[in-house]
């Protein structure tokens, strides 16, 4: 029997990526703190935006860092 090298992380990470994009299920991915760090093109149609989810975190997150800087200043 063969001994099979262990496939890299980096390989690992690509085609769960690739995997996430093509199948049909919503999916997404949350980090220890729970926020968004990855979703898929079925999560965004499920949760009906029509603008690129990551362009609506992206403006949250940048609002919410810019009262949290404003409201240490005070």
């Amino acid at each position: 029997m063969s001994n099979f090298d262990p496939i890299p992380v980096s390989i690992k990470q690509r085609l769960m990526a690739q995997l996430c994009e093509q199948i049909e299920d919503a999916i997404f991915v949350l980090d220890s703190n729970l926020r968004y760090l990855s979703v898929n093109a079925s999560y965004e149609l499920m949760i009906g935006y029509k603008e690129s989810f990551w362009s609506v975190v992206h403006s949250v997150f940048t609002r919410l860092n810019f009262c949290q800087k404003k409201s240490s200043l005070s």
